[in-house]
């Protein structure tokens, strides 16, 4: 079965656009950059990598370090592996530790435990966007520097 056909058993095309709307209503009010990463398989070259490891590669992969203010924030979710990451640059790390995300982190797991895909990411971003509206306020030059769209890994 191809990529894309796996992601859209989790995630079809009305869910990615709810996802990336909801990212660009954050991003309205915030100096943060959000993506949200999907890979349906496991590959070969990849196999000995944590779930951490992986999306600390696909974070760089992204250009996400590339912020001016290092505000990158990346949701990164393995179907093959069931296992997904949050994690941000070093200037949400600075005043938002990674240990911060841990009760949105079993939040997000209690729903995709449930199938609730689509609800435990939105309520997901909704929590977080909340806290980077919060610490990270949009600064009136701020400009969108990365793309909103859901990324699919190949």
């Amino acid at each position: 079965m191809d990529t894309l056909k796996i992601i859209e058993q989790y995630f079809n095309a009305e869910a990615r656009r709810a996802i990336e709307e909801k990212i660009s209503e954050i991003e309205a009010g915030s100096d943060a950059e959000i993506r949200f990463m999907v890979q349906g398989r496991e590959k070969v070259n990849e196999k000995s990598l944590n779930i951490r490891a992986l999306a600390e590669a696909n974070f760089h992969s992204l250009g996400m370090q590339q912020t001016e203010r290092k505000t990158g924030f990346l949701i990164f979710v393995h179907l093959a592996r069931r296992q997904f990451h949050i994690m941000g640059d070093s200037g949400i790390t600075e005043l938002l530790p990674d240990r911060s995300w841990s009760v949105h982190a079993e939040k997000l797991a209690d729903h995709f435990k449930g199938g609730r895909y689509l609800q435990g990411v939105e309520e997901l971003l909704s929590e977080v966007g909340a806290l980077l509206v919060q610490h990270f306020p949009r600064r009136p030059d701020d400009q969108n520097e990365l793309d909103n769209r859901m990324v699919i890994a190949p």
